[in-house]
């Protein structure tokens, strides 16, 4: 057991040192962003500008979901938002390529610029469509909610695979599935980079970090663009849960993945040489992906009564 003055000493080391970091980095966070906002469209990355969009749309569609009134003397709830998609939508077609490879995106952008428009024409509307019926005992969802529990529940970390290459159309959908994952009010910030290996090469034996790394057939490693958000902790939240789709959807492949933790305990510079990642993105997790090379056992889980809090009000 540690002696409790040097604990004491300790944490107020993380404090002097770590905490202070912590403060500067999130109120720089807000900085970049502010200045992500500010730059000019046209010296936005193709991912900047979709993102940007995407998020102001979310937040325009948000709007139209109060109701309307007459307007005297005034602008309408979300007006910022609406006039900034404006502007964003306007550099987008001067970009061809894009036009055409995000077109489902923007259409729905579109969409929502426009149901705006309608929206503030029309004093009393409000922009929701009310759920379609559904029967007794039915379920809008076509995922059975035991089928997806047994999922969870038998999910596990392997840390050895074969050497089997993984389809390019499977890693297709994985990333896929990491894409569709919520994200903060829509920013959609978090990329993905694959790195796959070939076979046959040689197998090191080891399941220490760095033996893993290189055994693994693939990797994914997805990271966000932090000056894309307001808060510090958003982005990684995103990663998170784009992960975890990933690591859902390779289990019903018969694939093993094992989430390594890829923030600040990595050099992040060094790892943008070596996987060529751009500057402005940040990596929060690295996906191992393969067909297990053993019969991987599910570490027993802590208990409700130690997790779990209930509020009943």
């Amino acid at each position: 057991m540690t002696p409790r003055p040097v604990l004491a000493a300790y944490f107020a080391w993380r404090f002097l040192t770590r905490q202070w970091f912590d403060v500067f980095y999130w109120s720089a966070a807000r900085v970049s962003h502010s200045l992500m906002r500010l730059r000019k469209a046209d010296r936005l990355t193709d991912h900047q500008l979709m993102s940007l969009m995407s998020w102001h749309a979310h937040q325009t569609e948000k709007a139209t979901k109060h109701r309307s009134a007459p307007v005297e003397g005034g602008r309408p709830r979300g007006h910022r938002h609406y006039d900034a998609l404006s502007h964003y939508l306007a550099e987008s077609a001067r970009r061809p390529a894009l036009a055409t490879q995000e077109r489902d995106a923007l259409e729905w952008i579109r969409e929502v610029h426009a149901a705006y428009d309608l929206w503030r024409r029309t004093p009393g509307h409000i922009n929701i469509t009310p759920p379609a019926a559904v029967g007794p005992g039915e379920s809008p969802r076509r995922v059975a909610p035991a089928d997806l529990s047994a999922l969870m529940h038998t999910r596990a970390s392997a840390r050895m695979w074969q050497a089997r290459e993984v389809a390019d159309d499977v890693i297709a959908a994985l990333i896929d599935a990491g894409l569709q994952a919520p994200s903060s009010c829509n920013r959609q910030g978090v990329v993905t980079v694959i790195a796959k290996r070939a076979f046959p090469r040689e197998l090191r034996e080891g399941v220490n970090n760095p033996f893993m790394l290189h055994n693994a057939p693939v990797i994914i490693y997805v990271a966000a663009d932090p000056s894309l958000y307001p808060e510090r902790q958003a982005p990684a939240l995103d990663a998170g849960m784009a992960a975890e789709n990933i690591v859902l959807l390779a289990e019903t492949y018969g694939l093993a993945t094992c989430p390594m933790y890829h923030s600040e305990s990595v050099d992040q510079k060094r790892l943008r040489a070596q996987t060529g990642i751009p500057r402005n993105l940040y990596v929060y997790v690295a996906l191992l992906i393969g067909y297990p090379a053993e019969l991987v056992v599910k570490p027993r889980r802590l208990s409700h009564a130690l997790r779990s809090r209930w509020i009943r009000e």
